[in-house]
This record gives C-alpha cells, structure tokens and sequence, in this order.
C-alpha cells in the first residue's frame, strides 16, 4: 500500500522499500514532504507516519 502512494504521489522521484522503512527522493518544487505523509497516511490508514534525516 505504501507503493501505491508513492507512486500516485505526483513528484516523487525514486523510491525504495524496506520492510517498515521508505526512502523517498522527491520534487520540492512539486510536492510536501507532508504531502506525502498525508497521501501515505490516507492510502494505508497507518495511524503514525515518521520522518528520519
């Protein structure tokens, strides 16, 4: 499910998968990094959404 969102996400670039972990390369100037979380969030109905540097 969280390949779907990203892939439906307009802007992100790359993407990798890893058992509970994404790594996501995306267009700033296209969208949020909240955007994405949100666009996760609603696709997965995951409760809890992080974000690590």
């Amino acid at each position: 499910m969280v390949k779907l969102a990203l892939e439906r996400s307009e802007g992100v670039t790359e993407f990798k998968l890893k058992l509970a972990s994404a790594w996501v390369k995306f267009d700033a100037d296209m969208i949020t990094e909240d955007t994405i979380i949100n666009n996760i969030k609603k696709t997965t109905r995951y409760p809890y959404v992080t974000v690590k540097e």
